[in-house]
């Protein structure tokens, strides 16, 4: 049985090159407010993206469900649904299998 609680550092994939993917962004999104990160400007650094692709991104989870809203003193603050947990679930489940091809010699990785 895989592990599913294992925490994969993204810069750990030898494939990967300066730019993220959409998945990647997504992954570390969701992993930040898992981990406490709430707030948009914390989030902004954590992610290290700007403000305006942040923007993009949070409307999206929200819009399918991977991200709630809770608003608290008029401040707006992020919070991981039972869905985005699902997410970052299957998400590392596909980096295991992925960084378990990328470990045998046989298969090569596209490089993107």
């Amino acid at each position: 049985m895989i592990n599913h609680t294992r925490r994969f550092d993204f810069n750990c994939l030898t494939w990967r090159k300066k730019y993220r993917s959409y998945f990647e962004i997504i992954a570390s999104i969701l992993e930040a407010i898992k981990n406490g990160v709430t707030v948009k400007c914390s989030l902004m650094k954590y992610i290290g993206t700007n403000s305006t692709q942040l923007k993009k991104y949070l409307e999206c989870l929200i819009q399918m469900g991977l991200v709630e809203v809770d608003i608290k003193n008029g401040q707006i603050f992020y919070k991981i649904s039972e869905k985005g947990l699902e997410f970052l679930r299957q998400y590392y489940v596909l980096l295991s299998i992925l960084l378990g091809a990328s470990n045998r010699k046989s298969i090569a990785l596209p490089s993107v």
